[in-house]
């Protein structure tokens, strides 16, 4: 009976394994290409293949980002407390609804997981890499074809000639492209291991940075240059011990006050006559710290921050702010102060995860791409919401899950290979 079972299971996450590699595959091309859709919806289903793949696997990893669970329950938990009331109220409304607006993050859970255990091979790491670098090379060159086309005429919405630009709605969110593009090339100059892949990485990142400075996200720009000069310096030092994982988690704690810093201290720049690094945002983040001081333990609820700050106590000014532009502190006025910490270790969980693939020579660049693009997309998140509150965050919420189960799947990878040993 158990014989029997075991095969079932077997055949069954083998099955369900090879339905989740094209899903996984469709996912990011619609990330990256696709139209207006629900993609919450479609992350969800192949996370579902892909979870019960795991779940069924006999001797799959178990290890998961504890931090992140917390975190999404903590959300949840805010979500139903601050809706108990409202969704008993409303006969139409069913009782998951109190848990609707803090959906995504189980969404996330699920899809972290199953995408882990889809990517769990040096082959499926690598044609991920490969084609999230390729499709990040495409809008780059797309976004730079359209500026240069119009006379580097700049568009604060972005581009109305190319469906891929104006599909990403606007200069930040194009920015992402580019602070997750950015790392995963210059992985291939400094860890290349020859001088063509090295000379190809270096040209391909200097176009990088180059979309970047047409597009004009500064936050952009000061992310995948902290994240460029971390990864430099690793691959100088070529000694893979765990100080040196130490060393640059340290100085990545430091880079995000200091991003913050910079973006409070006011000063006269010329570009675009903007006169502050924040671009006005430092009125927004003291709105958005009042909120998460005022209500420290479950937030205002998920959701609840835009109708939160157009009340008289935090309004500062005739602009009601949709978002905190900051993606911790966001979580913390709508979640709470434990959740925002949550979020942060959940994601310096996903630092130590792909520091453990520099292990295996075999997926060493690609845990190297990874681990700097979570790195500048954390920078870069000081400075918006970036995976809710914007418009394109359906987009770059898939991209932030899918990097997030790459990060799991190095670490699972690397826990296989010491047990074998």
């Amino acid at each position: 009976m158990n014989e029997a079972l075991d095969l079932w299971r077997r055949s069954l996450a083998s099955v369900l394994d090879y339905c989740a590699i094209p899903l996984c595959a469709w996912l990011l091309f619609q990330a990256l290409f696709g139209g207006s859709q629900p993609f919450d919806l479609e992350a969800w289903w192949v996370g579902v293949v892909g979870f019960t793949a795991w779940a069924a696997a006999p001797g799959a990893q178990r290890r998961v980002p504890v931090p992140m669970l917390m975190f999404a329950v903590l959300m949840l938990v805010s979500s139903a407390v601050h809706r108990w009331a409202a969704v008993q109220a409303a006969s139409d409304l069913a009782w998951w609804e109190v848990f609707r607006p803090a959906s995504q993050w189980f969404v996330m859970c699920v899809v972290v997981i199953g995408v882990a255990h889809t990517l769990r091979t040096p082959e499926r790491l690598a044609v991920f890499a490969t084609c999230l670098t390729a499709g990040t090379l495409v809008i780059a060159a797309q976004l730079v074809f359209d500026r240069t086309r119009t006379g580097f005429l700049y568009n604060e919405g972005g581009s109305s000639s190319i469906p891929t630009v104006v599909q990403w709605s606007g200069i930040h969110q194009l920015g992402v492209v580019f602070v997750i593009g950015l790392p995963m090339v210059l992985a291939i100059a400094v860890f290349g291991g020859r001088v063509y892949a090295a000379a190809a990485g270096l040209v391909l990142s200097a176009g990088f940075m180059l979309a970047a400075f047409l597009n004009g996200s500064r936050s952009a720009i000061f992310s995948i240059g902290i994240a460029s000069v971390l990864m430099i310096a690793v691959g100088l030092k070529e000694g893979w011990r765990s100080r040196w994982f130490r060393l640059l988690s340290a100085v990545v704690l430091l880079a995000i006050p200091a991003a913050l810093w910079v973006g409070f201290t006011q000063y006269e720049t010329s570009m675009r006559g903007i006169t502050s690094l924040s671009s006005g945002r430092a009125p927004i983040w003291n709105e958005a710290l009042r909120i998460a001081r005022d209500h420290p333990w479950l937030g205002v609820g998920p959701g609840n921050y835009f109708v939160t700050a157009a009340t008289e106590t935090y309004r500062t000014s005739a602009d009601i702010n949709s978002q905190a532009h900051n993606q911790i502190l966001q979580i913390a006025a709508e979640g709470g102060f434990v959740a925002a910490v949550c979020f942060v270790l959940g994601w310096f969980w996903m630092f130590r995860a792909s520091w453990a693939g520099i292990r295996d020579r075999r997926v060493r660049q690609v845990a190297l791409g990874v681990l700097f693009a979570l790195v500048a997309l954390l920078i870069r998140s000081t400075y918006d919401s970036i995976v809710d509150g914007i418009i394109g965050s359906d987009r770059i919420r898939v991209l932030v899950w899918m990097l997030f189960g790459a990060a799991v799947a190095l670490q699972q990878r690397a826990r296989s290979q010491t047990r074998e040993v």
